[in-house]
C-alpha cells in the first residue's frame, strides 16, 4: 500500500470477475469452484535497499458497539506460517466525534472518521489473547515491532 492513501476508494472489478459465477464464463463450473479468492487486508513492511519485505500480515474489522471476538485471520494465517512472519487482526472503534482530513488525488477534501480504540490478537507464532489499544499505544507497537524487525533483516541480508 501507498504512503498516502490516494483516492479512498477501491475498484472490486478483479475481486468480482474472480467469483465462481463470473470466472466460469472462462473455465468450467468445477474448476471454477475451486478457485478460492480471498483479499488481505493489511501486509506491514520495511523498505530496505529499494526492497519491501513483510514484517506481519492483518486482518481487519471495524466495530460500532461490540467487537467480534471470533473474527478469524482468514488467508492472512496461512500466508503468516508459510512466510513465518507474524498475524494479527485488528477490530477497531470509528471515533464519533474526531476526524481525519483526507483529501483524494482527484476530488473534494472529505472527513473521515479517526480511530477511537482498537482490539489486538496475535494468532501467528503462539496465539495470544484480545489486548485493547488506544490508537496512540498500537502505533508504537507497530513501531517497536517495525524496528524489531528491521534489525534482523539487515542483519540476515549482511551475510
Amino acid at each position: 500500500m501507498a504512503q498516502e492513501e490516494r483516492t479512498g476508494q477501491r475498484n472490486l472489478s478483479y475481486s468480482l470477475w474472480h467469483r465462481k459465477k463470473s470466472i466460469s464464463r472462462f473455465v468450467d463450473s468445477a474448476e471454477a469452484e475451486k478457485m478460492y479468492y480471498q483479499d488481505i487486508d493489511g501486509v506491514e513492511c520495511c523498505h530496505i535497499n529499494d526492497k519491501r519485505y513483510p514484517i506481519f500480515f492483518i486482518e481487519t474489522a471495524y466495530y460500532n458497539s461490540t467487537p467480534d471476538f471470533g473474527k478469524k485471520p482468514g488467508v492472512c494465517l496461512g500466508t503468516a506460517e508459510l512466510s513465518n512472519r507474524p498475524c494479527f487482526v485488528v477490530l477497531y472503534k470509528l471515533s464519533k466525534t474526531k476526524v481525519l482530513d483526507f483529501r483524494p488525488r482527484y476530488g473534494e477534501a472529505v472527513k473521515i472518521p479517526d480511530i477511537e480504540e482498537l482490539f489486538v490478537k496475535r494468532f501467528f507464532p503462539d496465539g495470544d489473547e484480545w489486548k485493547k489499544f488506544t490508537p496512540e499505544a498500537w502505533a508504537k507497537k507497530l513501531l517497536n515491532l517495525r524496528k524489531a524487525h528491521e534489525t534482523t533483516l539487515r542483519m540476515r541480508l549482511l551475510r
